[in-house]
């Protein structure tokens, strides 16, 4: 008796997965530098130049090319893929609607209540720490490329949601 062996598909179609998986891993090692980094409390300077470097290496070609072109290639998705793919764009489309006014909304709240945001309070200075991402104009574009990556992040991350659960 001989085993036939079905093909699951062509390899575009494994290979989404596969990279798919390889962004999670690359962006949860990301996160892990960024709160190692943060963490340890070490200055730039005292960082080895190897370790510093490498996680950016790693994660920066993987988050601003291969997970946008995931995101946008519907040739590489077979058919259980490209559902997930509308169930994962409409939860993103949820959160992205809720959670940017909502984050908004809190760091005003703390702001003003908490902190008491009245200049007197500070010295006649605003905390800056806390707004100027928000609105100072050196950082717009950054918060942008932050937002996009986090979105990026996000859709990773519901899609590899979304197909676990689908196997359970």
């Amino acid at each position: 008796m001989t085993e036939v062996k079905t093909s699951r598909g062509p390899l575009r179609y494994r290979i989404y997965y596969r990279l798919m998986d390889l962004a999670l891993a690359i962006n949860l090692l990301g996160i892990c530098a960024v709160v190692v980094g943060t963490a340890s409390g070490l200055e730039v300077e005292d960082i080895p130049p190897v370790i510093y470097y490498l996680p950016p290496i790693l994660i920066w070609p993987i988050t601003y090319v291969v997970v946008p072109l995931l995101i946008v290639l519907s040739s590489m998705r077979d058919e259980y893929a490209e559902l997930l793919w509308k169930r994962t764009i409409a939860q993103l489309m949820i959160i992205t609607a809720v959670l940017p006014p909502l984050i908004y909304a809190v760091i005003w709240f703390i702001s003003i209540v908490i902190i008491q945001g009245d200049v007197a309070n500070w010295n006649g200075y605003r905390p800056d720490w806390l707004l100027d991402p928000l609105l100072a104009e050196k950082w717009r574009l950054g918060v942008i490329l932050e937002f996009w990556q986090a979105f990026t992040l996000g859709f990773v991350i519901l899609f590899q949601w979304n197909r676990w659960r689908d196997s359970r």
